[in-house]
């Protein structure tokens, strides 16, 4: 009776290591529920000062402001996005793992931040 407790345990020690390898667990949700804010904060503000500046440009005949700037303000309302859910991301997957007793970086980790980043960066450099 004992062996065959034994060798359960020693199977579901196996399957945690193994689900513990090749899952990235300290990723939080509420990052993705503030990411989501922010991106409905940031487009709000873009659309209103996009809405602003096409009323404004229409009233008076001359455009006093030059594409570049709409552009510059429109890129850092979108930089801010993206750092923003980048520093809640990390600050609530660090929160998870400490509480969980996991470290937050491993090789999982790097595998997912490598594979997030190639999307990112190619949609980054699609949009400019």
């Amino acid at each position: 009776m004992s062996t065959q407790k034994e060798h359960l345990e020693s199977i579901q020690d196996i399957r945690k290591m193994m689900q513990e390898s090749s899952k990235f667990l300290s990723l939080s949700g509420f990052s993705g529920v503030f990411a989501g804010i922010y991106a409905l904060i940031g487009a709000y503000i873009g659309n209103s000062y996009l809405e602003n500046y096409l009323d404004y440009s229409r009233s008076v005949s001359l455009v006093t402001y030059s594409y570049i700037q709409v552009i510059k303000i429109v890129a850092l309302i979108c930089s801010s996005v993206l750092i923003l859910s980048i520093v809640t991301a990390f600050y609530f997957s660090k929160r998870k793992a400490t509480k969980n007793g996991m470290k937050l970086f491993d090789k999982t980790t790097l595998k997912l931040l490598t594979n997030m980043a190639i999307p990112l960066v190619t949609g980054g450099f699609l949009c400019l």
